[in-house]
């Protein structure tokens, strides 16, 4: 379990998980680019329990839409073979410098990126996402 990212938010996400998510197997269902306003990424996210079953497998719990917003973007790479109808993050990293921060994440299946920016923020709404 990754330690939570010195982000405004934070620890909302934290408060509702109990952790802060790797978003292993979570979707990305939008990127909201804007040049002079706020560009968003959204991604459904839920944590994965055990089951008691045999074979072993594994519950969805806490669903929420995570947001990532970003305020005066310095960098930006979407890279996969397209935006799916699923796009299914393998690993998502959050790195902090002295004046910009940057939101990672690598693909299972569909859309992977890298967006840098000098103010990230994110934000959580509890439920499943619709959309």
């Amino acid at each position: 379990m990754a330690n939570a990212p010195a982000l405004e938010g934070a620890s909302a996400v934290v408060e509702w998980f109990g952790i802060w998510p790797s978003f292993h197997d979570c979707e990305v269902i939008g990127v909201d680019l804007r040049r002079h306003e706020v560009s968003r990424l959204q991604i459904h996210a839920f944590i994965a329990l055990p089951t008691q079953t045999h074979p072993p497998s594994f519950d969805l719990a806490k669903h929420a839409l995570v947001t990532f917003s970003f305020v005066d973007i310095v960098f930006l790479e979407l890279a996969g073979e397209d935006f799916h109808r699923q796009n299914v993050i393998r690993r998502l990293g959050v790195t902090k410098s002295d004046s910009t921060t940057s939101v990672e994440w690598s693909s299972s299946y569909g859309l992977a990126g890298r967006i840098e920016a000098r103010h990230v923020s994110v934000s959580l709404v509890g439920g499943i996402p619709t959309g």
